[in-house]
């Protein structure tokens, strides 16, 4: 009898890469991405072994995420998060940081923003901001996410799962 709550999670050598596989998801989580392109050929001959495993398998979901952070290895000091980050990121990205006022600066524990678009073929959600690993602890690390998820539901071919993981990908680098 198979237990439809199973999960199986395969990992490479060194450990940068995880596979996870259930009767729900297929998905490869790279914690040292190198190009788009060794991601999908990885991806793509995955999700091509296992289709010729379960031919009937439906894909009815599909998302790309990336997941950045940004640590500056030089100290912060009494500089403020806005001048700070700003020699790093975007400053386009830094709006939420001007609603403190600059004596606030020493009592910020998170900043995270978010936004969220639908493109009528697929959706994105888009967060950024200060993040704190160590929340609600006072912030001692210099962290800077870019948070990006790409996804789109629908029965999906193996050809519309290629042209999707490519179209995610552009969008992914205009946000980037």
């Amino acid at each position: 009898m198979v237990d439809h709550n199973t999960e199986w999670h395969f990992w490479n050598s060194n450990r940068e890469k995880e596979i996870c596989l259930s009767n729900k998801s297929l998905f490869i989580d790279t914690k040292k991405y190198s190009t788009f392109a060794d991601f999908t050929t990885d991806f793509l001959e995955l999700y091509r072994l296992f289709s010729s495993f379960y031919p009937s398998v439906s894909v009815n979901r599909i998302g790309l995420r990336y997941i950045d952070q940004i640590s500056p290895e030089t100290a912060r000091g009494t500089m403020s998060w806005e001048g700070y980050w700003s020699q790093y990121i975007n400053p386009k990205l830094l709006g939420g940081i001007h609603f403190n006022n600059p004596d606030e600066w020493t009592k910020l524990i998170r900043n995270m923003n978010s936004k969220e678009m639908n493109y009528g073929t697929f959706m994105t959600r888009f967060q950024w901001g200060i993040f704190n690993s160590d929340y609600p602890a006072p912030n001692r690390k210099n962290e800077f996410i870019i948070d990006t998820d790409l996804y789109s539901n629908g029965l999906f071919t193996y050809t519309e799962v290629t042209e999707l993981l490519q179209l995610f990908h552009n969008k992914a680098k205009e946000y980037f």
